[in-house]
């Protein structure tokens, strides 16, 4: 089960109005309103996020009195993460003295009407780990500290040296540290990869660089092996997703995106913790980044923000950090590692 919060916030300055709240199709609340209202409730896993706000009451003696029913949607999360109710709901106005019927994008329920939000919660079941992929950037083996992620972990047109792991290494001399980066790789297969590794193979700590998490693990039908979606960069499996592809797009809100895999994420942590080992994070993507730090994931040490300063070279593709944000990426983290 996932976990809901709304909070409504109001204005009334004569009769309440009367509210109806549907989660699914499970029932949160029917009565009066109140200026503020606060609802915790666990939600279904299945792949929607839907509510509905029936709000009535508006009479014409009220709109002739100039009264206010005024209802904000202020606040609507899932698993801690923001929906956006501002942005993906919308308000159908009917039964309204004077007006039309007709339907708004807005979080605001100032008339009679329904307001509804439905999008979708992503599915990160698959959490397959890439640990023995021949396209890791060291050979699997025991480490003191080893470092998960995708190609700016990998290195990707860069040298070994030019590394960030690599840069950390010369600042913990004795320590050996290793680099299990790899080209492409999504959130859910970094962690998976990071927990199988904790699971079989020594470390004091594991560091993980995340990337933007529209990444999503799939299976190709085709050889029913796992394979990284990755949405206007891999234009073969978009045509074979295009359905969740579309929806990557149109609810391509970084928290949004996160909310169904909070779970699982947390899950992994404990399961590393347990394990003995330290648990550091970071990432590239500033939005990702604030979320990382409002959530609560357990026992973490969030390190430092990947910086990618434009004065500094990029690797040759352009695309790619260069061998100078690494070497300041490991300056900037080596003191919470240490």
């Amino acid at each position: 089960m996932h976990s809901a919060k709304l909070i409504l916030e109001g204005v009334h300055t004569g009769p309440f109005s009367d509210l109806t709240i549907q989660a699914q199709d499970n029932s949160i609340f029917h009565g009066k309103a109140q200026n503020y209202m606060e609802f915790n409730f666990p939600y279904p896993d299945i792949n929607r996020f839907i509510i509905k706000i029936k709000k009535t009451g508006k009479t014409k003696e009220i709109v002739d009195k100039n009264f206010k029913q005024e209802i904000v949607v202020s606040s609507l999360r899932l698993n801690g993460c923001d929906m956006h109710a501002d942005k993906f709901g919308n308000f159908f106005q009917f039964d309204n003295t004077y007006l039309e019927d007709q339907k708004t994008d807005t979080d605001k329920l100032y008339l009679n009407g329904e307001w509804t939000i439905d999008v979708p919660i992503f599915d990160y079941k698959l959490n397959h780990s890439a640990l023995h992929e021949s396209n890791l950037r060291d050979e699997v083996a025991h480490s003191n500290i080893a470092c998960f992620g995708c190609s700016f972990t990998y290195g990707a047109n860069l040298k070994k040296v030019e590394t960030w792991p690599h840069y950390l290494s010369s600042m913990l001399p004795g320590k050996i540290i290793k680099n299990y980066g790899r080209g492409g790789n999504s959130v859910q297969e970094i962690m998976s990869t990071a927990l199988e590794y904790a699971k079989n193979y020594d470390a004091d700590s594991i560091i993980c660089l995340l990337p933007h998490p529209s990444r999503m693990q799939v299976i190709d039908a085709s050889t029913n092996m796992p394979i990284t979606l990755y949405p206007g960069r891999s234009p073969d499996i978009e045509g074979k997703f295009s359905d969740l592809c579309r929806d990557i797009v149109l609810y391509g809100e970084t928290s949004l995106l996160l909310a169904g895999y909070i779970g699982k994420f947390k899950h992994i942590i404990n399961e590393i913790n347990a394990l003995g080992k330290k648990i550091f994070l970071s990432c590239y993507d500033d939005t990702f980044y604030e979320i990382l730090k409002n959530l609560s994931l357990g026992n973490i040490t969030l390190l430092p923000y990947y910086e990618r300063d434009k004065k500094y070279t990029f690797s040759d593709d352009q695309g790619h950090p260069g061998k100078i944000h690494n070497r300041l990426f490991a300056e900037n983290i080596v003191k919470y590692i240490s």
